[in-house]
């Protein structure tokens, strides 16, 4: 029998919140074909929150302490030099049989004029920037493009790949990176507009007036009527034009979905839809911030369709992009390169009833980093975000920053937006000695 094919769809600094309001005003895309066609997982994690080691993490099914990508900003060698390109996940795909195509971004610190990494034998690379002025290496040949919007021209390409597969058995795999919602916040100009004049959403804790318990980094962002001019009136303008951006995302779904029934592939192909990490909108007094470890920040949109998959189903298990390199594997009985941090996700695919699957996961940030604040023409310094390790369970919630000896812990049952340190010390305690044992974890280890 012809093993699946695999489609992974990767959008870019996606909070798991606006997977429920994406779609044009005429019918949601995600939802009828991947939503109501497949299975949602509710509590789906990065590892990482940050764009360049949580796509590393794709790659590789690790954690950052064992790939060794630690941040964007890190210097060799904890960088993207720190990956070897001969074990990861697209070279397993093609020792066991795959042809592999890849779509737009890929990971941050690989450059358009880079020589193509071992393990595709389809490149249309971008590296970002405007998404209406870009370039893309092109199987070797870097084109630039200044007529199209970036979003439309990358599912164009996982399309012609597609559609090239029609009457051929061999499997293939497409990761489609898109742009959308990153910054520069560009809508495609059909979509400008369509969310009016939506405010951007206030969750507990946005711009809190009290943060006497969050750690000191945090106590170092300004409340917003402090500051000027006033980050309100850009994030309502960031959230109107992120959520126009991903109407074209929506519309890319539909895309790769009209292919694969043209080509004939639709019953043998499992689609992924997720994201490589979330972003705070303005709670705890951080506009659009990543890499911090509360919910915003690491929580993704994560969605499964294809063959068996249960439909119109819900998950409440904790699962991570770890799980999703893990389970990529499984489908195409491929033998990893290197140990996987992760577990696969099939058991969870194979049942509508609850599964035992995760006690608790560990997230991480190996360094601490400098985040320029994001707000134009408000003077603001940047600020340095603290690096951590902690474990993130259905209930539980423990933080420890690595240099400052600070930690936050939380009951998500009675507080899910973490306004509130628990004053339960025994589970505190627990957990942290939970966390000192995996913190440098690999492999099942990790589990």
């Amino acid at each position: 029998m012809t093993k699946p094919n695999v489609v992974l769809i990767l959008t870019d600094d996606q909070n798991a919140k606006t997977l429920w309001h994406m779609g044009r005003p005429t019918g949601s895309s995600v939802y009828a074909a991947l939503i109501k066609a497949g299975t949602t997982f509710l509590n789906s994690f990065v590892v990482c929150p940050q764009c360049g080691p949580s796509r590393a993490s794709l790659l590789t099914g690790q954690y950052p302490h064992n790939h060794g990508y630690y941040s964007n900003a890190s210097a060799a060698p904890h960088n993207y030099q720190s990956l070897n390109e001969t074990e990861l996940l697209p070279v397993a795909l093609q020792n066991a049989g795959y042809v592999t195509s890849l779509c737009g971004k890929y990971v941050n610190g690989h450059t358009l004029s880079d020589p193509i990494p071992v393990g595709w034998n389809d490149w249309h690379e971008t590296v970002g920037g405007d998404y209406y002025n870009f370039q893309l290496n092109d199987n070797g040949a870097i084109n630039s493009y200044s007529d199209d919007y970036l979003t439309d021209r990358v599912t164009a390409k996982a399309a012609e790949f597609i559609n090239s597969r029609a009457g051929n058995d061999t499997p293939f795999f497409v990761s489609l990176g898109l742009p959308a919602p990153h910054a520069p916040f560009q809508a495609a100009l059909k979509y400008k507009g369509k969310f009016g004049e939506a405010p951007a959403p206030r969750y507990p804790g946005w711009n809190a007036g009290d943060v006497s318990t969050k750690p000191a980094y945090v106590q170092a962002f300004n409340k917003f009527a402090t500051i000027s001019p006033s980050p309100v009136t850009w994030l309502n303008e960031v959230y109107r034009s992120q959520m126009e951006s991903l109407m074209s995302v929506d519309e890319a779904i539909e895309t790769v979905v009209g292919a694969l029934a043209a080509a004939g592939k639709s019953q043998n192909t499992y689609i992924i839809f997720t994201s490589d990490n979330g972003t705070m909108g303005g709670e705890w007094r951080m506009p659009f911030n990543k890499v911090v470890p509360y919910e915003p920040s690491i929580e993704v949109p994560l969605i499964i369709a294809g063959p068996g998959v249960p439909v119109e189903l819900t998950r409440s298990e904790i699962v991570s992009t770890l799980d999703v390199t893990h389970t990529i594997m499984d489908i195409a009985g491929a033998v990893p390169l290197s140990p996987l941090d992760g577990k696969s996700l099939l058991p969870l695919l194979a049942t509508r009833a609850p599964v035992e699957f995760r006690e608790y996961l560990l997230i991480e940030f190996m360094e601490d980093f400098m985040h320029g604040y994001p707000v134009p023409g408000t003077g603001q310094p940047a600020h340095i975000l603290r690096a951590y390790s902690g474990l993130r369970g259905n209930r539980w919630k423990y933080i420890s920053y690595n240099a400052t000896g600070e930690s936050e812990f939380y009951d998500l049952a009675s507080d899910p937006y973490e306004q509130v340190n628990s004053t339960n010390a025994s589970v505190k305690q627990s957990l942290a000695a939970m966390l000192a044992g995996v913190r440098s974890c690999v492999g099942n280890t990790c589990l």
